[in-house]
């Protein structure tokens, strides 16, 4: 099956050719995402591309380099936005979608005279070369989970027919949400069962960044956190902590790697 959006005038039918299989490797490199956070920044990236856009975030309550992951392509404007230096997104105040909601553009929120006198589309989106979003609620609660798909400026913004085909792959990606959830309560369940025979735990990514601290753990008492990696108390013990996280995230089999001191 192939869904084919009809272009305005002047614009490339092409451009907005969007087929099952690509919705399909979307919907699976978000789910696989789900499940192994250090691939968020690359697989927003894919799922864009596959989902006729240029780039995407992916932000938990509000914009903050905390609760925000973005795609490869958009990390400089990102990085430049959360300093503060840029106008203020009035998206963050008026944008706010739900479950019963599907994917909703600019215009749901704007009018057309307003995007043109905005600062924030005027003076920082459309110098870097986007001006257009279409933003979904993937999961509710007191701090949503939001997707929220770019689309650079000479590419228009999204259309009717560009929400429709989104809106057929939203219910997947909500799904892949609640497989996060899901998967996150096994591991706290995994880290209360530890804690339980007296033992602290913690949580580290394949890449080695912390991404939960069992109950016993308290930071200082001989490790602490630091940009997100684990930091010996003394310099003299970091090497031994490294290569006891380097042998607990490697992919080997157990008797193939060597055991920490």
């Amino acid at each position: 099956a192939r869904l084919v959006a009809v272009a305005p005038a002047g614009r490339s039918v092409a451009s907005y050719t969007t087929s099952r299989d690509t919705t399909d490797k979307a919907i699976n490199r978000f789910f696989s995402a789900a499940l192994n956070p250090d691939e968020w920044s690359s697989a927003l990236e894919d799922i864009a591309h596959e989902l006729g856009s240029d780039g995407a975030t992916l932000v938990i309550g509000r914009s903050t380099r905390a609760t925000i992951v973005e795609s490869e392509a958009i990390k400089p404007f990102v990085a430049e936005y959360l300093k503060r230096g840029a106008p203020i997104d009035m998206r963050e105040q008026r944008v706010r979608p739900t479950l019963a909601e599907g994917f909703l553009d600019d215009f749901k929120h704007f009018t057309r005279g307003e995007i043109a006198n905005d600062p924030f589309y005027q003076e920082f989106l459309h110098p870097v070369g986007f001006g257009w979003h279409a933003a979904a609620c993937l999961s509710d609660g007191p701090d949503p989970l939001v997707l929220s798909l770019k689309r650079r400026h000479k590419r228009g913004p999204y259309e009717k027919s560009d929400i429709a085909v989104l809106d057929k792959v939203l219910p997947h990606l909500r799904a892949a949400a609640a497989a996060c959830e899901a998967w996150r309560m096994a591991l706290d369940d995994q880290l209360e069962t530890v804690g339980n025979i007296g033992h602290g735990a913690i949580l580290v990514s394949r890449r080695g960044r912390v991404t939960r601290l069992g109950a016993g753990i308290q930071q200082g008492d001989g490790l602490s956190v630091t940009a997100g990696y684990l930091r010996a108390a003394y310099p003299v013990d970091q090497v031994a902590l490294d290569l006891a996280v380097a042998v607990a995230t490697a992919n080997g089999l157990p008797a193939e790697l060597p055991p920490p001191d």
